[in-house]
């Protein structure tokens, strides 16, 4: 299998783009006859990151020393490092392995032949140097940049720049900051200002601009978009403002200050320090831990944000709850959860129920789709090349001064790019789930996680249940007699599989709707709905009591009956962690 390694930093040109390195390299594979697998580490990613911020480089090397993958192709060697550590890493495991790598159109290297790691290792050294020498020349020019008192990238709230980048003061924001500290001297906290704020619409930095901003989940990664119109307040974002010290004129960069349009007095600025390191020491009395065993895993339903756990030694507050709770504006009305049944379902799930097992061994039996599912991904590659090519052809005539603002020409290319997305989507659906009905080393993995855990280590088991699961969505309703109603979905990791429970208060009952594979359509599920109340009637004649309509995710992987199982949890059977 030939690997075909991609990446794009903020300083390639667009002829480097990742669109044309996977075209290239799917070219260098057909001119040698090779099936090949593409490691994309994606747009923005600086060659000089360690190979810790680089997970798809981390994922070759891995398969390398696996025995999976049995060549390398790169653009060129700028592609792979330009840091000379990471350089080493990958030279190791590909010197242990004893396969070639190929730079662009060159002939494959040995990296065994000490003639090829010599000359390789001088041009890492350069790519190194030349990184460096950019970051010094980078940084020199914002000194000099803020010495003359201009900015770049965002600068603090409060503040704004002319058309010659020069800072000035944004008099509205300003007033919103000089009112920041004046309510936090009177001893307000961050987290009461920044609900202040909110509940007045004030805006906030983000709200001017167009637009969405990443937000990377710090327990599992996961990457979500939010409209920045929508940024709200929060306590984060007011404590920022009152420690920072641009608002009494006073910018630092690389060690050395510089002069800012000041909005804030020292003897306020000051008073505010004091009063911040006051109310620290008086609230924080003797520290209680507490531990979750499902952070970073839950997400709402409702509205897409984290479900945090919020405990209190009194046990009055026990739940996991949504985080859009926290701004009460924004409150998506999706329900808490206790914490303590919650986490005893999803152990009894993972571990004690032979039922999640039983399912995934079924999949690789299910072979009737394989064949199918293998002539479609030919035929989606096929569309992929081809639209790629009619996208170049497009580029090709905008790059004439004559056409380059046709607007049927621009048109048609921006469709042609979305339909290559669309393509490349489906591409990766087939290949998870080509994946998936014929890999059984996952399962191998899923029994020895099972067969090793110490359920009463929380240590153990919060490593063994993050190495099983990849998410669990939370989404509460009311049912007939106005009871709080949930639907838990948990996502397997490895697995395109997801499976449905539902419960009630007092959640001494767990029932297992279906499963079903993420490559399934809303309308797969809205045209089965009726048939599913249909044949729970038939099975326990009585109607439905939840009203599916408000669920998305009911369905079954081979869209036919419904099975309910009923799995119950007691009080006597919650297990309790030392």
């Amino acid at each position: 299998m030939l690997a075909i390694y991609t990446r794009l930093s903020r300083e390639d040109d667009k002829s480097t783009s990742i669109e044309n390195q996977i075209r290239e390299g799917k070219a260098f594979a057909k001119k040698h006859n090779q099936q090949f697998t593409i490691y994309n580490e994606g747009e923005g990613v600086s060659g000089t990151l360690e190979l810790s911020d680089r997970p798809q480089l981390y994922n070759l090397i891995s398969d390398i020393k696996s025995g999976v993958i049995k060549s390398v192709w790169m653009r060129n060697q700028n592609r792979l490092d330009r840091n000379t550590a990471t350089f080493y890493l990958f030279v190791s495991a590909v010197k242990k392995a004893d396969i070639n790598v190929s730079f662009g159109d060159g002939e494959a290297l040995d990296f065994n032949d000490p003639t090829t790691l010599l000359q390789t290792s001088i041009i890492s050294s350069l790519n190194q140097y030349t990184a460096q020498l950019q970051g010094v020349q980078t940084k020199k020019a914002l000194r000099d940049s803020a010495s003359e008192g201009k900015a770049w990238a965002v600068i603090p709230y409060g503040y704004s720049t002319d058309e010659n980048k020069h800072i000035i003061i944004d008099e509205s924001q300003a007033e919103t900051v000089k009112e920041i500290f004046n309510l936090s001297l009177e001893g307000w906290g961050v987290k009461r200002i920044s609900t202040h704020l909110t509940e007045k619409g004030v805006p906030t930095k983000y709200n001017a601009y167009d637009g969405t901003i990443k937000i990377i989940n710090k327990h599992n990664k996961n990457v979500t978009e939010r409209a920045k119109k929508n940024i709200v307040w929060s306590a984060k974002t007011v404590l920022g403002i009152l420690k920072n010290k641009w608002y009494i004129g006073t910018r630092t960069y690389s060690g050395v200050e510089y002069p800012t349009p000041r909005i804030i007095d020292n003897e306020l600025f000051d008073k505010v320090q004091k009063n911040l390191v006051k109310n620290r020491i008086k609230s924080s009395g003797k520290k209680v831990e507490y531990r979750y065993l499902l952070k970073g895993l839950l997400t709402c339903g409702k509205c897409g944000r984290n479900y945090y756990g919020r405990t209190r030694p009194s046990k009055r507050d026990n739940f996991y709850m949504c985080s859009s709770k926290r701004y009460p504006k924004l409150n998506c009305g999706n329900k808490s959860i206790s914490i303590p049944y919650l986490e005893t379902f999803i152990i009894k799930h993972l571990f004690q129920s032979k039922d999640l097992l039983n399912h995934l061994q079924a999949l690789d039996k299910v072979d009737n789709s394989l064949n199918e599912l293998r002539a479609e991904r030919v035929q989606v590659v096929s569309n992929i090349e081809k639209e790629i090519e009619v996208n170049e052809r497009l580029f090709n005539l905008l790059s004439n001064p004559k056409l380059t603002y046709d607007d049927k020409l621009i048109s048609n290319y921006d469709k042609s790019k979305k339909q290559i997305e669309v393509f490349k989507a489906r591409l990766q659906t087939i290949d998870n789930s080509i994946s998936e009905r014929t890999n059984n080393d996952r399962i191998e993995a899923y029994k020895n996680e099972v067969k090793n855990v110490d359920l009463t280590n929380f240590t153990q088991l919060k490593t063994a249940i993050n190495n099983i699961v990849e998410s669990i969505e939370i989404l509460s309703t009311k049912d007939v007699n106005n009871v709080d109603v949930y639907a838990i979905s948990i996502k397997y990791k490895a697995f395109n599989e997801v499976s449905t429970f539902y419960t009630k208060l007092p959640y001494n009952k767990w029932i297992y709707v279906s499963n079903y594979t993420t490559e399934q359509t809303q309308q797969d599920i809205k045209d089965n709905i009726e048939l599913y109340k249909y044949e729970y009637k038939l099975k326990h004649g009585v109607e439905i009591e939840v009203p599916i309509e408000d669920y998305h995710l009911f369905t079954s992987e081979s869209g036919g009956t419904v099975i309910f199982d009923a799995l119950e949890i007691t009080k006597n059977e919650l297990i309790e962690f030392n």
